[in-house]
């Protein structure tokens, strides 16, 4: 949708640019012609000539701004609305091993395939924190759900916020792999020198031994990697005042 806006945009600007070029050569070479010659300022063919191609110029310029300006607005808005987007068409294609989002309990038990779920972990550069699952690895069967936990700590003396992705592979089992509760995506603000353990609630529907693609897999890898949240000031700002207005509901109670 947004890619046919920005192409109808673009075609439009581009139309009126040409006719933009071609009137404002029109002009031009009609005042070449009426001069015939050296031109005289005093001449009032000439000076309404050039008072016409002015009006041409000026509203060519206008229609050229208009359009400029609708497509820098488009093109923001496409850049804010491309990150939920890209997470809604992950979430419902199992893209790149994104996994499914769940609330209802697991479906039965299937225990004819035990696959062991192996977790990882990632920090970026500009985080100073430490990030590691509380355990390697677990075995289950599709249909079991499944408490595991990350810690994560704040090796600095200032609080800092910081945001998880994640991802499952073989990227195919992302279809299946259902969490009922997560911290990815999440802001999660540590204190200085804070350590907490960070719950991941799962399950592997079943349905996924009858699908052809995934035959034999009994290994996945659960990745998480943290990034510094941006703007850690706003952000740390609005926690701060979410926080005493908690507090406040607390003490009215």
């Amino acid at each position: 949708m947004f890619g046919k806006t920005w192409s109808r945009m673009f075609s439009r600007g581009s139309r009126s640019f040409n006719r933009f070029t071609t009137e404002c050569g029109s002009a031009r070479g009609q005042t070449r012609l009426n001069s015939g010659g050296p031109q005289n300022p005093a001449d009032p063919k000439i000076k309404t000539n050039s008072s016409a191609f002015d009006k041409v110029l000026n509203r060519k310029n206008k229609n050229l701004a208009m359009y400029m300006t609708a497509a820098g607005i488009a093109v923001v808005g496409i850049s804010y609305a491309s990150v939920p987007l890209y997470r809604l068409f992950c979430s419902v294609t199992g893209y790149g091993g994104t996994t499914q989002s769940g609330t209802e309990a697991a479906p039965a038990m299937n225990s004819s395939r035990e696959i062991t779920i192996n977790f990882t972990s990632h920090v970026s550069d500009t985080l100073p924190w430490s990030f590691k699952p509380a355990q390697k690895s677990v075995e289950i069967v599709p249909g079991e759900t499944v408490l595991a936990f990350y810690e994560a700590t704040n090796k600095t003396e200032k609080p800092i916020i910081g945001i998880a992705t994640y991802n499952v592979t073989p990227n195919r089992v992302g279809l299946y792999f259902t969490k009922i509760q997560c911290f990815c995506f999440d802001e999660q603000r540590l204190n200085p020198k804070e350590t907490v353990m960070m719950p991941v609630l799962f399950y592997i529907h079943p349905d996924i031994l009858d699908d052809k693609l995934c035959d034999g897999v009994t290994n996945v890898t659960l990745s998480y990697t943290f990034f510094l949240a941006n703007d850690q000031n706003a952000h740390l700002q609005g926690l701060d005042l979410a926080d005493n207005v908690q507090q406040a509901a607390s003490a009215r109670s």
